[in-house]
């Protein structure tokens, strides 16, 4: 597959939200930056991390340009350890990702580099509009990350478009203050306030976790 081309980009700054103290566990809190690579809107391919209350929400959402692949790229404020992912789709479910294949820091992934590149673990994706379904990581390989690159490269219909309204990040961290705030971000939520490649086909409950404990590229 060419290469996306440039432009095809976009990125958002992320901050804690007082407002929403359930989602200690969800680790949209610690990003620090986040681009959204081969997205229609690349703004809005970037603000999918958004806060739980919001997964079925379809805005905004990262719909795929040229091809059904997408490619998000995470900057955390500090290290951070991965354990569940949630994905959800927008729309027809025909368009929703059906393949996830995760990198752990490795900042100069795009789409020159990324399929030459053994992912940290792969999945394979379920179709979530209810959105309960996540996906568990391997024990011991998704620790001190502080870059995630998340690629999505087929959807559920083989069709041109992927569209992915939420992603959802579980894990232990750190409670680093950020200081950098997106104010697009912040207002959308104001606004709503009412070794090798393994293969990860685990799907379960998005249960609540206890609170514990990315280089722009």
């Amino acid at each position: 597959m060419p290469p996306h081309g440039p432009g095809e980009h976009g990125s958002a700054e992320h901050s804690h939200l007082e407002s929403y103290p359930e989602d200690n566990w969800n680790l949209y809190q610690q990003i620090e930056a986040c681009e959204c690579l081969n997205a229609e809107d690349a703004a809005k391919g970037a603000q999918i991390l958004k806060p739980h209350v919001h997964r079925l929400t379809d805005e905004p959402s990262a719909v795929s340009d040229t091809d059904p692949e997408l490619l998000l790229k995470i900057r955390f404020a500090s290290p951070v350890e991965l354990k569940r992912i949630m994905v959800i789709g927008v729309g027809d479910p025909r368009h929703h990702p059906s393949k996830m294949r995760c990198f752990v820091n490795m900042p100069e992934l795009d789409f020159t580099s990324v399929h030459d590149v053994q992912a940290t673990q792969e999945f394979d994706l379920p179709v979530n509009q209810t959105g309960e379904a996540l996906v568990h990581t391997v024990a011991g390989r998704f620790h001190g990350i502080v870059h995630l690159s998340l690629l999505f490269t087929e959807n559920h219909g083989d069709e041109e478009q992927t569209k992915i309204g939420y992603i959802g990040l579980q894990g232990p961290h750190t409670h680093h203050q950020r200081t950098a705030v997106d104010a697009t971000y912040e207002q959308l939520c104001t606004h709503d306030e009412t070794g090798g490649t393994l293969t990860g086909s685990h799907v379960g409950k998005f249960s609540q976790l206890g609170a514990g404990g990315r280089d722009q590229t």
